[in-house]
Parts: structure tokens; C-alpha cells; sequence
């Protein structure tokens, strides 16, 4: 009996886990970053994933890189993260920051900030700044394939 008991509450806890795995993030992006020609690279964390974003960037070819705040669309504010401190905010500017030079599993930020506005458009967290940019670039190309309403 117990055993019935368990593997039918396995079951229903499996059964109302998956549409929760299988959902989407549906969060349409701002117009800003979709409309946007140009990006600035702001780099508050080590200097390799700003090599890493610049080359990544003019990669992916959306976006002009741009080498002045004032030319540019959208502010591409980088920042590394130690896990343990994970907010989804951008630090605040420290060149020497310790814990990302010292612990290799720290996480890169990207924030996109609207040039005009100041206001912040996008926010991504992950390991590398090539995976933070490739679902960036996944969701802008879901966005424009979508029918307009």
C-alpha cells in the first residue's frame, strides 16, 4: 500500500513538473534591443571577457561596435560574478576585482543599456560571454519571426 502510495505521488509530482520544463521564456525583448545598430562594450569585470564580447560581437554582425558611449544604440555593460554572490545585478566598477581573476568558475553578466534612456533593456547571466550572446541572439530571432499582432 505505501508503495502504490509513493509511486503515485512520484507520478503526479513528475506529471505537474513537466509543463514547467517544457515552458518557454516568452518575455518579449524591448524594441531598443531589436532597433539597435550600434554597441558600446563597457567592461567592469577582466579584461578577457571583453576580448571575448568583441570578438563574439563582430561575429554575430547585429550590432556595429562601436568605440565611443556616444555613438552607440546600446551599452554593453559587462561584469563578472562569483556564484556564490549571484544577484543579476552589474557590480559595481572594480578592475581588480578578486574573485573573478581567482576563481575560474565565476560567471560573466551582460546587461544592455538603452544609450538614449539609460535604462536597462536586457540582463544575462552564464559561464561565457559566447553563451550569453548566443541565447541573446535566439531570442531576438524568435521575437522578428513572430507575427506581428
Amino acid at each position: 500500500m505505501k508503495r502504490v502510495a509513493c509511486i503515485s505521488v512520484a507520478v503526479l509530482a513528475a506529471s505537474l513538473g513537466m509543463p514547467c520544463l517544457a515552458k518557454k521564456d516568452h518575455t518579449l525583448l524591448s524594441p531598443k534591443v531589436i532597433a539597435a545598430k550600434s554597441a558600446y562594450i563597457e567592461n567592469h569585470g577582466i579584461a578577457t571577457i571583453e576580448d571575448e564580447a568583441y570578438k563574439v560581437l563582430k561575429r554575430w554582425r547585429r550590432w556595429e561596435v562601436v568605440g565611443t558611449r556616444i555613438n552607440a544604440d546600446l551599452i554593453v555593460v559587462l561584469s563578472s560574478q562569483n556564484p556564490q554572490s549571484v544577484t543579476g545585478k552589474t557590480q559595481s566598477h572594480d578592475p581588480n576585482t578578486k574573485a573573478a581573476s581567482k576563481n575560474p568558475g565565476s560567471f560573466v553578466h551582460l546587461e544592455l543599456i538603452d544609450a538614449m534612456s539609460g535604462k536597462s533593456v536586457y540582463s544575462g547571466m552564464g559561464k561565457t560571454v559566447q553563451k550569453i550572446i548566443t541565447e541573446l541572439a535566439k531570442k531576438i530571432e524568435e521575437q522578428e519571426e513572430r507575427p506581428s499582432k
